[in-house]
């Protein structure tokens, strides 16, 4: 490990992840915001953004999904669980740690929109 090269230090990761929480409060903040974390992968990030999000009406919640078996990526996305709350009516923030060809996110996203969300943000 001694080759690791540090692009950010953790107070400049905290920072950003501040300044995002307060761009996505002044956005949303009208309306309730349900964020959907794509475990679990996204669950620490998430955790922290939340905490920078000053909403009353944030609820979170969570689903499993992924295009990887065996740390091979197969190319076809698999709903491995759906969300506990109803997307129905919701304005919902997708939450992941990472975004590479963006398939997973679109099938998120496009079932989401089929069940009823008023919108889908990530």
């Amino acid at each position: 490990m001694e080759n690791i090269e540090i692009i950010k230090t953790p107070e400049e990761v905290n920072s950003r992840i501040r300044a995002l929480g307060e761009k996505i409060t002044a956005a949303c903040a009208s309306e309730p915001l349900t964020m959907l974390v794509v475990m679990n992968g996204g669950l620490f990030f998430a955790a922290k953004l939340a905490e920078a999000i000053q909403m009353e009406d944030l609820y979170i919640d969570s689903i499993a999904a992924g295009s990887y078996k065996n740390d091979i990526c197969t190319g076809e996305v698999q709903l491995r669980s759906t969300m506990k709350l109803d997307p129905r009516n919701r304005h919902i923030l997708i939450v992941d740690e990472v975004l590479d060809t963006g398939r997973t996110l679109k099938a998120i996203r496009e079932n989401l929109l089929a069940s009823g969300a008023l919108s889908v943000k990530t």
